[in-house]
């Protein structure tokens, strides 16, 4: 894992808050606090395990190409929000790997770029 993606996370983490509502699909191991009364908690990163074989599974499934600087970035943490003002970054929970990659490109519009 290269320094500029764990400084990545370092400085978004350190500029929004990891807050996330609790689902029925929130992992317990990345809770780092209980549910508040409106219903959120704050998370943490986890090391990645999603295997760049399965980055490369789906990318075939959709018929898309993931460059290999992003397959490195997103498999290197597992988190619950990659949301930013400029870009919205697809999110890794362990429970559900890939799955916001795959509902973001798997609809008609991506089809079309």
């Amino acid at each position: 894992m290269t320094d500029l993606i764990i400084q990545f996370f370092k400085s978004y983490l350190k500029i929004f808050r990891p807050k996330a509502v609790f689902t029925i699909d929130t992992p317990k191991e990345m809770m780092q606090s209980s549910v508040d009364i409106d219903g959120w908690f704050e998370w943490q990163l986890i090391d990645g395990r999603i295997s760049e074989s399965e980055y490369l599974k789906l990318a075939q499934q959709i018929n898309v190409i993931f460059p290999k600087n992003f397959i490195e970035w997103h498999k290197a943490f597992l988190f619950l929000d990659g949301d930013c003002p400029i870009l919205r970054f697809p999110h890794s929970n362990p429970l559900q790997p890939l799955k916001e990659i795959k509902d973001n490109l798997d609809w008609f519009i991506p089809q079309h770029i």
